[in-house]
């Protein structure tokens, strides 16, 4: 979960991709939640990478 976000999922679970059919797809969110999704799991990224060089 992310403090930005909150608890909400931007995708179902039970979709699946295959061969790129979701970007035929509109998305249900706008370009500014889907920025911030990506720098949210940027920031999820790096700090996982930070904290696995701790050990």
């Amino acid at each position: 979960m992310s403090e930005r976000l909150g608890p909400i999922t931007y995708r179902k679970k039970s979709e699946e991709l295959f061969l790129g059919r979701e970007l035929g797809e509109g998305q249900n969110y706008s370009d500014q939640t889907a920025q911030i999704i990506d720098e949210e799991v940027k920031r999820l990224i790096a700090e996982a990478q930070e904290r696995s060089k701790r050990f």
